[in-house]
């Protein structure tokens, strides 16, 4: 091969990438979504994220009270932490169509000597092995014991981890897959939740976010996931 023609060769191929990449950005970049929950599960969309006040609606929820801080004291918040370092601290409140009231908080990259022990158990200890993490604490308003979410960042610089309340876990896996692209995104497209192996939700936190929850679940188990999905989607990583 002359370098005459290895010249056209690597310009033809120069081409045809852009004109790839020219027909992707015509087109909203979506979170490759398992195959089960896109064309069985229940798919809900957000309006309104992004704004002012971050308040936003997910399908048949309300997100509201949306704070970069916390100002409420639970039974199962972050009490023992209110003065530790941390990038990022925010709360939320999450209400369905039945108006039962869940509430949030959220921190990243809590130290582990930060962590009080008697506070988890089990499974959950290992999000903490990296200072690279998010932890979010969530229950039904007025109920005491709540639900525990740690994710840390993986190899893939992507947020990998799990969701408990002590009897119950479920696995949170980030992905930068892409609909339709061979090409991963920079950052995370969005989180898969599994539950005994099982697809039960997928959370795309690009552009307005959307989430899709498994058919035949329960009503409490939809709205414990829904506010894990906030959590998810009110996450800013300020690394990137």
């Amino acid at each position: 091969m002359t370098r005459k023609q290895a010249a056209y060769g690597l310009l033809m191929m120069a081409l045809f990438g852009l004109i790839l990449v020219g027909a992707w950005g015509c087109h909203s970049a979506r979170m490759a979504v398992p195959g089960d929950l896109k064309d069985s599960g229940q798919r809900m969309t957000c309006k309104g994220r992004g704004g002012f006040d971050e308040t936003f609606d997910l399908g048949s929820y309300r997100v509201h009270e949306v704070k970069r801080g916390w100002t409420k004291r639970t039974a199962w918040g972050f009490l023992s932490w209110e003065k530790s370092s941390a990038s990022q601290k925010y709360e939320f409140s999450l209400t369905g169509s039945d108006d039962a009231v869940w509430n949030g908080q959220a921190i990243t990259n809590l130290n582990q000597k930060d962590l009080k022990s008697e506070a988890w158990g089990g499974e959950l200890q290992i999000g903490l092995s990296s200072e690279q993490n998010l932890v979010v604490r969530f229950g039904k308003q007025d109920v005491k014991v709540g639900w525990t979410m740690i994710l840390m960042k993986n190899k893939d610089n992507v947020l990998k981890g799990l969701l408990g309340n002590g009897s119950i876990v479920y696995s949170i896996d980030g992905t930068k897959k892409l609909a339709g692209s061979p090409l991963p995104l920079g950052d995370a497209s969005g989180y898969i939740i599994t539950r005994n192996g099982r697809n039960v939700c997928a959370v795309e936190v690009i552009n307005e976010g959307a989430v899709w929850f498994a058919p035949a679940l329960s009503s409490d188990e939809r709205d414990r996931l829904a506010a894990a999905a906030t959590g998810l989607l009110l996450y800013q990583d300020l690394e990137q």
